[in-house]
């Protein structure tokens, strides 16, 4: 059976060869990442113990980022140990770590500047359609929390695909809904239909916005598409229309993207005017 994870892994493997150091910065940082996503995951465990007898340094690397998160202590004892699983700490190469870092800091008389970085919450909602951006939107999270944690902050993306295993006595996209209100930043793709789960979802960011003021920043993006005649839903173009005219009654301003890189381009200058509001 095909992995839900097999195409990530197998594209970051690609990338930790990489002669530039980098490249292989940012495969560790996307590694660490899926870890965490399918950290209680038997077959992606197995993958990982291959990868740490041949890269050691990635127990000393997964362990400096975990400590760098803001769980508990428990969830974050739990996460230490599967680290140590991965492989025996007394075979890892020695490695430049934050407690020796902090250490020679004390040492010289000079302060430590780690901090538990603050968590911003980020929902991405949007249907099936739209499975490679939502792709390029996490790798984007992932590169920029390379700098943003560095300034105190660290972006934990939520997609829709996290929440396919939980389990709940009430529907799935209830689970969805109670993310998205608590997030600090929701972003809705659409292209050529608006889907009843996304739209509802976007509508529990405005409602909850209103009675508690979260999630402050809440983004639309609609992808600019070529649809042939033969493939048009006649549907679908209705749901689209419809909502573009609920936003506009709403006084919502919506953004066309021509491409994935278009939208990340967008993104970034969003991101960029949220941190600096922040203090």
């Amino acid at each position: 059976m095909f992995a839900p994870y097999s195409n990530r892994l197998t594209a970051i493997c690609d990338l930790l060869v990489s002669p530039q150091p980098d490249t292989v910065q940012e495969a560790t940082d996307l590694l660490f990442n899926l870890w965490l996503e399918y950290s209680n995951n038997a077959g992606l465990c197995a993958e990982m113990k291959k990868l740490v007898q041949k890269y050691p340094y990635l127990v000393q690397e997964f362990t400096d980022r975990l400590e760098r998160l803001s769980f508990a202590e428990d969830e974050k004892a739990v996460l230490l140990e599967r680290i140590t699983l991965l492989h025996p700490p007394k075979t890892s190469p020695e490695f430049p770590t934050r407690e020796k870092e902090d250490k020679k800091n004390f040492d010289s008389g000079e302060p430590s500047n780690h901090t538990k970085p603050k968590i911003i919450d980020l929902f991405l909602a949007s249907s099936s359609e739209l499975k490679d951006d939502r792709e390029q939107v996490e790798i984007w999270v992932n590169r920029e929390n390379n700098r943003l944690v560095e300034k105190g902050f660290f972006l934990k993306l939520n997609l829709w695909e996290d929440f396919l295993d939980a389990m709940s006595e009430t529907r799935l996209q209830d689970e969805y809904n109670k993310v998205v209100a608590k997030s600090d930043i929701v972003i809705c793709l659409f292209a050529t239909k608006v889907g009843k789960y996304t739209e509802e979802e976007f509508e529990v960011a405005c409602a909850n916005f209103k009675e508690k003021g979260k999630p402050k920043y809440i983004y639309t993006y609609f992808k600019v598409v070529q649809i042939s005649t033969s493939d048009m839903n006649l549907d679908d173009l209705v749901s689209l229309q419809r909502f573009k005219e609920k936003l506009n009654v709403m006084g919502h301003f919506y953004t066309p993207y021509k491409s994935t890189e278009d939208l990340i381009r967008q993104l970034n200058n969003q991101l960029d005017k949220i941190f600096e509001e922040m203090p």
